[in-house]
Parts: C-alpha cells; structure tokens; sequence
C-alpha cells in the first residue's frame, strides 16, 4: 500500500509487466521489479542463507572480492532499467539487510539516495509470516527485527522516512503529505488516499502494549520491544537524515542483537563432531590426529564408530558451533573385544566451552550446552591390552537458536534460585555462628564470675 501511494506521487517502479504480479494473499500487487528480487536471491545464495533469515551478516561482507560480480550487476540493471527516469525506486524487503552493497553499488553512479522504510508491529507481520509461511512465531519476530534494525541501522546518514502502516491506514492524507514533503513533491493527496487506501487490507493491528506483554511472557525479546519503540519515535519525524540521540539508540540495540545472535544462531553448515588422540606424553592434540563425521541435528540420536590406531587421552569435540548436545553413549573397544563405558565409569576429564545441564537428554549421559564453537571434552583410556579399538559415540545435537536461548536462560534461572538458596543457608549459618558466640560469651562471663569469688573467698 506505502508503495503503491509513492508510486501514485510520481516515482517510477518499472514496467508493469516487470513487477511480481498480485497473489491471493496480496490482491494490490508488491510492487517488486522481478530482476531487483531475482538479483536480490542470488546474493541472499552467495551469503548462504534465504529471506527468511533472522541472524545478522558478517561485518563488511560487501567488501569481499565474491560480491564484485553483483556489484556489477546493480550497476548494469540501474543504468538499464531506471536511470532514464527523474523519479525512481524499488521495493524489496530483501533490500534491508543488503542495503550496504546497494548503497556501494550506487554511489558509483552519483545517485542521491533517499529511503522510505515501512514499519508494521512485529506481532502483526510474525502473525503474518506464521499463516503464510508456516514460520514459528518467535523465529519470524526474530525476522522482522533482523530487517528493521538492519535497514535503520545501515540508512544512518542519508535522508529517510519512517511511515508506520497502521497510521498510514488511519491517517492517510497526512501521511501522504510527510511522504509528499519528504519527496519535495505536490500533489492532491486527498483524491490519492481515496484511490489507493483499502482499510480491509489491515487484517490485524496489535500496539506497542501487546508487544511488551508477549516480551513479559517472553515471547518475544525486551530487544524486539526496543526495536519497535524506536520506530514509532522516528515516525513522528520528518526525513530526519542524522538524529544523533536516535542513532546511537538503533545502534546499541543493533550492536546488541548482532553480538547475541551470532552467538546463539547456526550457521547454514551441518554441525561437526570431530575426535581427537594422543599419547599421556603428547602436549598437544594435531589435525593429523583426528577424524570426524558431520552431525544431522533433524535426525535425534546418531551412532559414530571412529577407529583409533593409537592414543591414551581423547579428546572429542561434539560440535563446530553454539548448540545443545546429549552424549547417550560413549565407549571404547579394544582389538580383544575389551570395553569400557566412558560415561558410567567417570572417564571424562575435563570440559573446554560446555555447562553441563540436567534433564537435556533422557538421564543416561552427558548434557550440555555450547555457547561457541569450540566445546572440547577430554577423557583418558585405561590401558588395554591393545591400544587399538573403536570409539563409539551416541549423540544428538540441537543447533536451533530458540532451544539454546531457552536452555540458557533455564541454566541462569536454577543457578540464580541456586545462589539464592545458597545465601540463604550462608545466612541462617551466620545466625548460628552469631547465637554460638553469645552462648560462649555467657559462659565465659559466668565461669569468670565463678572464679573471681572463689579467688576473693581465697584472699580473705
């Protein structure tokens, strides 16, 4: 709808049989130039994820020598389809996580960028994105907030208009007349609302209110909420390009977000277990020393047999990024049959990069959650017979960031109520100590007594 009131004030989107052309779930069109989203996927490809992504890119990822090719081709489309126009833009939600390259792209052409950045509540476009695309509902509010900050974080410093769809729908001629001004463009925006405002087209309208209860029932992120809070203030504004308040509020936030998902998301890698050996006189563990096998995280348990020709002290790193990991089985063979289960009869030496958690698997084995992605367990082999044998690993990982957030946040929860009821008895120790000294003192004070008479009895 936002686009298509642009549209109507003069700014050219492409031929009309260049556009996506209008579906069942969006009769008014979208408005999106065919090749800007083709172009847009391929890029999307090269990183190694879809649109429907919720962690941050790399820092400086348009900088990278495999981006050039479709720099390239941001120029040759611009020159070819828009640079004829006095007017022009696109739409492509795809855009605001990839604006950096854009941005790059067009500079190359002396072109004076201005955006326009649409913002809906995130209970409303996760609803949305939940019925449409089958997406959990925290996963697609975590996508709304990877493209709202992204587009208000890398938009910083150019001229820009935050229009908020319900006031749009509410409100349209005036916000007809921010767009109007923002684009230095007159118009008769009363006659323009009645052809292109369709209020039925809001089928669902939440306020910043809903928004902080769902984050009280942790349905979604305090950041979200932020996020949000921050949009509405900047659609009270009027193409404001630098708003330093502002901008160091979405870049916290952003810097924020982008730190913890990075640290919590997957990558789009299938997760690696990787075993490790060494002699006890060995200092190091060597690449030239190991063996791995990718791990499925859709597919629960996983038996792995790795043979090992040599080594007393393993070493065995569950998984190459953050995750949650059940170990149900760990043993080893030897060549005469010989076996020893590692679990059970407490092998493990000692952990790099894991909080071992309760209740994660079935109770049987190890548990644990990895904040990174190097975790290590360590574990020393009896001696047998013969060194050579099978190492048998039983396992399942959990690489989805919604899991790990919620373990984690679990772990801190016991360990608070933990440190709570550890302070508590610490306290009730005190009182004690406190009550035994005051006994002391008594008895003390009357033995002293005691004998301060019979020795005053005694000098008489």
């Amino acid at each position: 709808m936002i686009a298509r009131a642009i549209n109507a004030l003069g700014v050219y989107f492409g031929e009309e049989v260049d556009l996506l052309q209008a579906k069942e779930d969006n009769k008014e069109g979208f408005w999106e130039h065919q090749n800007i989203v083709r172009l847009n996927d391929e890029i999307l490809e090269a990183l190694g994820i879809e649109w429907h992504a919720s962690a941050p890119l790399d820092d400086s990822w348009w900088t990278k020598d495999k981006f050039k090719p479709f720099e390239e081709q941001i120029v040759s489309l611009v020159e070819k389809t828009f640079v004829p126009q006095s007017m022009w833009g696109w739409k492509d939600p795809r855009t605001s996580i990839l604006i950096p390259l854009w941005i790059r792209a067009l500079k190359r052409l002396d072109i004076e960028l201005q955006f326009v950045i649409p913002v809906r509540n995130p209970i409303d476009v996760a609803s949305s994105l939940a019925n449409r695309d089958e997406i959990e509902f925290s996963k697609a509010a975590g996508i709304w907030q990877l493209y709202t900050l992204s587009a208000l974080h890398f938009s910083q410093g150019f001229p820009r208009l935050v229009v908020q769809y319900d006031k749009f729908v509410e409100n349209p001629v005036i916000q007809l007349q921010r767009l109007g001004k923002f684009m230095n463009v007159e118009a008769d925006f009363h006659q323009i609302s009645e052809e292109i405002i369709n209020p039925s087209l809001r089928h669902k309208k939440s306020d910043l209110l809903s928004l902080e209860n769902m984050a009280n029932s942790e349905r979604v992120t305090q950041s979200i909420v932020e996020a949000y809070s921050i949009s509405l203030e900047l659609a009270d504004k009027n193409g404001v390009a630098d708003d330093s308040a502002v901008q160091f509020q979405i870049d916290r936030v952003y810097n924020e977000v982008s730190k913890w998902r990075r640290l919590l998301l997957p990558t789009s890698i299938k997760p690696k277990l990787q075993i490790f050996w060494k002699e006890l006189n060995e200092e190091t563990f060597v690449e030239h020393h190991s063996l791995s096998a990718n791990v499925d995280p859709s597919t629960g348990y996983e038996t792995f047999r790795f043979p090992l020709a040599s080594g007393k002290v393993v070493r065995i790193d569950p998984i190459d990024q953050p995750g949650l990991i059940s170990i149900r089985k760990l043993a080893f063979t030897d060549g005469n049959g010989m076996q020893i289960d590692l679990i059970a009869d407490a092998q493990l030496d000692t952990t790099e990069n894991l909080i071992q958690v309760e209740e994660l698997g079935d109770g049987r084995g190890l548990d644990f959650i990895s904040l990174n992605k190097d975790p290590q367990m360590i574990f020393r082999l009896p001696g047998f017979d013969d060194e050579a044998g099978i190492l048998e690993v039983e396992l399942k990982v959990t690489t989805d960031s919604i899991e790990v957030r919620e373990a984690f946040i679990e772990i801190i929860k016991k360990n608070t109520v933990a440190y709570s009821e550890l302070a508590s008895q610490i306290q009730q120790l005190q009182t004690q100590i406190q009550q035994i000294q005051l006994q002391v003192t008594d008895i003390n004070s009357s033995s002293l007594q005691k004998v301060s008479r019979k020795f005053d009895r005694w000098i008489r």
